[in-house]
């Protein structure tokens, strides 16, 4: 009867820590992760704008190109490719700086949002896919910890996160530079990519770690509710109810 007893509560204790609804963080830890990625978001941007405002409108020479690489990413809209497109760079230097912008906070969001910053597209569907179901399905202490248990266990497989870090950063980089070309900054996107890794690899190395912290947080510590990314389409008034 002692030996029942004992596992019975053993079982018990395992449910209630599944269960538990307590988080591991505190609302204004993560309010202050947000304002400091917003942050990194805007010094990157502005740091590079400034640093290639001269030379944006120099030559038309792969603007084509770059911006075609651009609306298939999909970080930025079709519609502001276009005006990158066309727009005249030698006159207007907010094209450039509104375009860096716009792609790191998207790249940012992506950050946050994936399931695993290690796999493919595929794979980040069939996770999003199954979480809904969970979600769906089962109470919210019960998807919170599948959430929080696959993140943690999933860097342990993963292996070096300084080497997906790494990666991550070289990917940045890379439409950064893709986005200067769209500019009409005369060189090539390799020879871009070389030049913002040597003068503003510490910038793109901060918000890609603020980022991924973000994702940590409110992926492993966070039980009680989910975050989400709202929105707001243009044109439309933005309610936070």
């Amino acid at each position: 009867m002692a030996i029942l007893l004992e596992s019975r509560t053993a079982d018990l204790r395992v449910a209630e820590v599944f269960l538990d609804q307590v988080d591991d963080v505190a609302d204004s830890d993560v309010l202050r992760l947000v304002v400091t990625l917003k942050s990194r978001i805007y010094e990157v941007a502005d740091a590079i704008a400034d640093a290639f405002r001269a030379r944006c409108g120099v030559s038309e020479e792969g603007i084509t190109e770059a911006c075609r690489g651009l609306a298939k990413s999909g970080l930025l809209p079709k519609a502001f490719v276009k005006v990158l497109r066309d727009g005249n760079h030698n006159s207007n230097s907010v094209f450039a700086q509104t375009a860096l912008q716009s792609v790191v906070t998207a790249y940012a969001h992506e950050l946050c949002t994936v399931w695993d910053p290690s796999t493919d597209s595929i794979t980040q569907r069939i996770c999003e896919a199954l979480y809904k179901s969970i979600r769906e399905r089962e109470p919210q202490p019960v998807a919170g910890r599948w959430r929080a248990l696959y993140h943690t266990h999933l860097r342990a497989l993963v292996g070096s996160e300084k080497n997906v870090r790494r990666e991550l950063e070289n990917k940045l980089t890379q439409w950064l530079a893709t986005v200067l070309r769209a500019c009409g900054v005369d060189d090539a996107i390799h020879h871009l990519r070389k030049e913002l890794r040597r003068t503003h690899a510490r910038d793109v190395r901060e918000m890609v770690r603020s980022a991924l912290e973000l994702r940590q947080v409110v992926g492993d510590m966070v039980i009680s509710r989910e975050f989400a990314v709202t929105i707001v389409s243009s044109g439309n008034s933005f309610d936070n109810l």
